[in-house]
C-alpha cells in the first residue's frame, strides 16, 4: 500500500507518518526531498537525525533555521528554478522501486506532478489538516486528493480513520 499525505507544513503529517511506523503497522518512509535533505546535509554538516520528526522543527542555532525550514526553502527555489522538476520525482521512483511492494508512507506530497505520482501508483493521497495551521497549502488540485483528515480532534478517531484506510474499507471523504 502507499499513502501520501500532504498538507500545510506542521498540519499533521508527521503524527500520522509515526502512527503509521509503529505499532501495529508495519509502513517505511519514503520522501520525496530525499535528496534535499542530503544537500542540506552535505551543506551544512549535519546528519540524518537532524530530519527525524521529532527534531525536524528544532532551530539549528549555527544556521538559525530548523531542517523543516531548510527543506521548505530549498523545495521552493528547486521548483522555482528553470531545472527538470521531476528529478525529485524520479529519485522517488528509484527508491520505492528499492523497497519492492512494501507499505510505504510518503509525508511530503507538495507538487500536482507528485500526486499525480502516487495516484499512477495506485496509491491513496490525504490531505492533513489542523486547525490554526498557517502557511503556504501544497499546490495539489482538490480533485486528486481521496480523502482529509483533520488532526487535532480526538485521536482515537484519527487512528480508527488512518486504521481504516490501511484495512481498505471504503471512506467517504
Amino acid at each position: 500500500m502507499l499513502i501520501g499525505l500532504c498538507g500545510r507544513p506542521g498540519s499533521g503529517q508527521d503524527l500520522i507518518t509515526n502512527y503509521l511506523t509503529s505499532g501495529n503497522h508495519t509502513f517505511l518512509v519514503a520522501t520525496f526531498d530525499a535528496p534535499l535533505r542530503h544537500m542540506i546535509q552535505a551543506c551544512a554538516g549535519i546528519n540524518e537525525t537532524y530530519f527525524v520528526p521529532a527534531k525536524l522543527h528544532d532551530l539549528i542555532p549555527a544556521l538559525g533555521k530548523s531542517p523543516a525550514q531548510l527543506l521548505q526553502r530549498l523545495r521552493e527555489s528547486w521548483n522555482r528554478a528553470p531545472m527538470d522538476p521531476d528529478v525529485l520525482i524520479k529519485y522517488f521512483a528509484e527508491t520505492l522501486a528499492r523497497l519492492d511492494g512494501r507499505d510505504v508512507v510518503v509525508p511530503d506530497v507538495s507538487t500536482q506532478a507528485e500526486a499525480e505520482f502516487i495516484q499512477a501508483r495506485g496509491g491513496r493521497l490525504i490531505r492533513v489538516v489542523s486547525p490554526g495551521v498557517l502557511g503556504a497549502d501544497p499546490l495539489i488540485k482538490r480533485a486528486w486528493i481521496d480523502l482529509e483528515l483533520e488532526v487535532g480532534v480526538e485521536s482515537d478517531w484519527l487512528y480508527g480513520e488512518i486504521d481504516a484506510i490501511v484495512g481498505e474499507e471504503v471512506l467517504v471523504g
